[in-house]
C-alpha cells in the first residue's frame, strides 16, 4: 500500500511572504499526477490518499504576526478536494480531517473545532502536536 498525504502546507493562504501555497486546482492535479504517474503505474501500486488534518487557529504556529495564514475552513476545502480525487479515481481515502474534527466534538453542519469562531479545543490541540 502506497500512501499519499499532501495538503497541510499546500493549503496555506497565498501571501507575499512566500508560504508554500498550492492553489486548490493545482493541488488536485498534483494528486492525480502522483497516482497516475507512468513509472509508478508499471508496478501496479495500491494507493491510499490521506486528507490533510484540520488546523487549530488558536495555535501560534498558524499565525504570522497578526495574520492568520492557515485556516480551518481553507484546510477543509483541501480535505474535500482530496476526497473528490479519491472518488474520481476510485482510490480509498483516509479522511483524517473528519476523524480529528469528530474526535474534537464536531457534529457536522456547525463551525469547526479549531476555528476562532469556536472556543479552543484541548482535544484538537492534543491531536495536532507535531513535535514543536
Amino acid at each position: 500500500m502506497q500512501t499519499v498525504w499532501l495538503g497541510a502546507n499546500d493549503s496555506v493562504r497565498p501571501d507575499p511572504n512566500g508560504h508554500q501555497c498550492v492553489p486548490l486546482p493545482d493541488y488536485k492535479a498534483n494528486l492525480k499526477k502522483i497516482v497516475q504517474h507512468s513509472v509508478l503505474k508499471e508496478h501496479s501500486p495500491c494507493f491510499i490518499l490521506i486528507t490533510p488534518p484540520p488546523v487549530d487557529e488558536h495555535q501560534r504556529h498558524v499565525w504570522e504576526g497578526d495574520n492568520l495564514w492557515r485556516t480551518a475552513e481553507r484546510t477543509k476545502s483541501y480535505a474535500d478536494a482530496c476526497k473528490a480525487v479519491g472518488t474520481e479515481l476510485n482510490i480509498p481515502v483516509l479522511d483524517v480531517w473528519t476523524l480529528f474534527e469528530k474526535a474534537a466534538g464536531w457534529k457536522g453542519g456547525e463551525k469547526y473545532p479549531g476555528s476562532l469562531l469556536m472556543p479552543a479545543s484541548d482535544k484538537l490541540k492534543s491531536l495536532l502536536v507535531d513535535g514543536s
